[in-house]
């Protein structure tokens, strides 16, 4: 895949990861405002602000992009909080996060720096010939 087609994606992927994070800042404020919604309020706040880093390092291709997303458990915790305190709007972008998760994972191959792939290219090729 060439690198223009690589960062097309990336930063597709990093609008759909700011897309959520503005979503996630509007639930956020709403709920902080409400007062008795303060502490999910909080929480998807900072949720909110770690998404739009994790959308610098997506649109940069960083190699660590793809473990940040790999486990699901933050998910489901975050899940639960905005089920029991942010209703059908939690639980929706909450639906949304598990598909950016999915896409990241899908296209992790673009944030494999390519002289990593050269390395491993070059040790299968030594494999193959030594049998």
């Amino acid at each position: 895949m060439k690198t223009t087609e690589k960062q097309r994606i990336a930063n597709q992927l990093a609008g759909y990861e700011t897309t959520s994070s503005i979503l996630w800042l509007v639930v956020a404020i709403i709920q902080i405002l409400s007062v008795y919604l303060i502490i999910a309020g909080i929480w998807n706040l900072f949720a909110a602000i770690g998404g739009f880093n994790t959308a610098t390092k997506i649109r940069n291709m960083d190699p660590e992009v793809p473990s940040i997303f790999e486990g699901i458990i933050w998910l489901v915790i975050f899940g639960v909080i905005n089920f029991l305190f942010g209703g059908v709007i939690g639980i929706a972008l909450i639906v949304f996060d598990i598909w950016i998760r999915s896409q990241i994972l899908a296209n992790k191959n673009i944030f494999v720096p390519e002289t990593k792939k050269a390395k491993t290219i070059k040790k299968t090729t030594k494999k193959a010939s030594k049998k």
